[in-house]
C-alpha cells in the first residue's frame, strides 16, 4: 500500500470523514488534500502530516508514512483537538499544541529516516549485483 493509499484508506475506512474535513485538519486547502488522495502528490509534506497528527494524536505516523502498525494508536478513532483559541490566556494550551506538532514532526523524521535507509539498503545491493554481473 502506498502512501497515498494508506491516506484515502485512514480518510475512508477508518476515520469515516470527508477530504473536506481532513483538509481542515491538516491545515491546508482542499485542492492539496485531491492533489494527495488521487496520486498527483505522491509525498505529502510532513508539516502537513504533522498537522494532522496534531488534530488526532491516535494517527500511527509510522503506519501512514512507512506502513509499519496500525493505522490508529488505539484503533479507535479519536475526536479531533480543537484548535486553540488563540488568547494571550492561553499560552499553556498554546505550549501544549506545539509540543503534540513537535513529536508529530519528530515521528515524521524518524519513519522517513527508516525508509530512506531501507531504501540506501535496495540501492547498495543494486549496485553490488550490477558490479558482480560485470
Amino acid at each position: 500500500m502506498t502512501i497515498t493509499e494508506r491516506i484515502n484508506h485512514l480518510i475512508d475506512n477508518v476515520l469515516d470523514i470527508t477530504k473536506k474535513k481532513a483538509a481542515e485538519e491538516m491545515q491546508t486547502s482542499y485542492t492539496t488534500i485531491q492533489n494527495i488522495t488521487n496520486g498527483k502528490t505522491a509525498h505529502p509534506k510532513a508539516d502537513i502530516l504533522a498537522d494532522w497528527k496534531a488534530a488526532r494524536p491516535d494517527i500511527n505516523l509510522n503506519w501512514l508514512i512507512a506502513g509499519d502498525g496500525e493505522p490508529l494508536l488505539s484503533m479507535k478513532a479519536a475526536a479531533p483537538v480543537a484548535a486553540p483559541a488563540a488568547p494571550a490566556s492561553d499560552l499553556p494550551r498554546d505550549v501544549e499544541v506545539l509540543q503534540i506538532r513537535l513529536q508529530a514532526a519528530e515521528a515524521v523524521i524518524e519513519a522517513l529516516k527508516s525508509q530512506t535507509s531501507s531504501q540506501y539498503d535496495v540501492i547498495r545491493l543494486m549496485k553490488e549485483n550490477q558490479a558482480l554481473s560485470r
